[in-house]
């Protein structure tokens, strides 16, 4: 039975070997003695070879495309600026941070961008010459002014056709060929002095609407290293401001009440940025009213995005000054939304000597905290060393110590 088996085997290879032999072979597409030998390839692989290359041929040709268009994008430039404060004063030796976009062939999409720091002259001017597409002013620095791109009409800006959707787009921000300067303004910096500062976020939901108290002081150093607490850390009770939300019966407009609940506090409400709280003009609460759709786009009215508020605290006794920095968002009741809500966030900057500056520094304020945290320490090792020598701690003397080692502090300016 086993011999009836292999015969059976070897009839089978015999007849398999004489196709082959009858098809490949005869017609020469296989050649087992030839070096790298491959299968024939079927149909279908042949089309998706073919597919391929023709994939890969298109796609050369578009990057090809591709690069003479950015190539012919870029041109010779001579771009001419002027920093003038919001006054109109020219600012000079100030420097004016530039991205110039340009062609460059070894790139992926063969463009690079590169940083360009120029100084202003004693007219506040200042002139790039590049071979470009475009270019960006990122920033202006001058010590003792901030820029903000609030105050510029425009700061990114095109030299050149660009084709978008299959149309030539014309970005007439900038004229080359122009003589006139592009106009930056930056503002010139009050003085600065030292802040406690905080964020929050907080929604007044039409489901769930509870009153918020934005306001939390906690703990910090004076300038001499003495530890201070206006209020309790954490202590709900002791926030001196609350915020809370009414709706109508519609839910179509909303009601924002801002309220001291601290006795001889005040609130002053504004929708301008000011850097030194108001002298007067504080109320026990004042409120804010509008409607939940409110910008207009396309036609049809949108809900509130970003809208800004400023509020300003007063303390009592002028113990401390606030400014709260407000943005107002909606979510109106829809069928996409079951839940409609008005949301606060804000950012909290509280002067807790009692002076009314409110222009925050991040630098100077960092410095200022850093150092304080340094006397602090040396506080803490002079009332040791008193105890030690069971003397009384001098309050007096140390700060005259502090007042003549750290003589040339910055203290309160920028």
């Amino acid at each position: 039975m086993r011999f009836t088996m292999n015969k059976t085997i070897l009839t089978f290879c015999t007849l398999g070997i004489s196709l082959m032999l009858s098809t490949g072979y005869a017609q020469g597409d296989f050649d087992f003695s030839k070096p790298g030998y491959k299968a024939p390839l079927n149909k279908r692989t042949k089309e998706i070879i073919k597919n391929h290359r023709e994939n890969t041929q298109r796609h050369e040709g578009m990057k090809i495309r591709m690069r003479e268009a950015v190539k012919a994008s870029s041109k010779d430039v001579t771009f001419k600026g002027k920093v003038v404060d919001l006054k109109g004063k020219p600012i000079d030796d100030a420097v004016v941070v530039v991205s110039v976009r340009s062609f460059d062939p070894d790139s992926e999409y063969f463009f690079s961008s590169t940083k360009h720091e120029i100084s202003t002259d004693k007219n506040g001017g200042f002139v790039l010459s590049e071979n470009s597409m475009s270019l960006s002013v990122r920033d202006i620095i001058k010590k003792g002014y901030e820029f903000n791109f609030e105050y510029v009409d425009y700061y990114h800006f095109e030299f050149s056709n660009r084709l978008k959707s299959g149309h030539a787009v014309q970005n007439s921000q900038f004229d080359p060929n122009s003589n006139e300067s592009v106009v930056f303004r930056v503002r010139k910096r009050g003085t600065v002095d030292f802040l406690v500062k905080r964020s929050f976020s907080w929604p007044f939901r039409m489901s769930k609407n509870e009153p918020f108290k934005p306001l939390l002081l906690g703990e910090w150093e004076d300038p001499y290293g003495k530890e201070m607490n206006l209020f309790a850390y954490r202590s709900e009770k002791n926030k001196p401001l609350e915020l809370s939300c009414e709706f109508n019966e519609d839910y179509s407009k909303f009601k924002l009440l801002f309220r001291g609940v601290i006795k001889d506090s005040g609130v002053y409400l504004s929708d301008t940025l000011l850097y030194k709280a108001p002298l007067d003009g504080y109320q026990e609460s004042v409120i804010y009213q509008d409607d939940m759709l409110g910008d207009i786009e396309n036609g049809k009215k949108r809900r509130i995005y970003n809208r800004s508020l400023f509020l300003y605290v007063k303390g009592p006794g002028d113990s401390y000054y606030s400014r709260i920095d407000l943005t107002i968002c909606t979510d109106p009741f829809s069928e996409f939304c079951n839940d409609g809500s008005v949301r606060i966030t804000g950012s909290v900057y509280t002067n807790p000597e009692g002076r009314r500056y409110l222009e925050y520094d991040k630098k100077f304020n960092s410095n200022e905290r850093v150092l304080r945290s340094k006397i602090r320490s040396e506080r803490s090792q002079a009332r040791m060393k008193a105890r030690k020598n069971k003397k009384q701690f001098n309050e007096k003397a140390f700060i005259e110590k502090i007042k003549v080692k750290y003589k040339n502090r910055n203290y309160g300016k920028l």
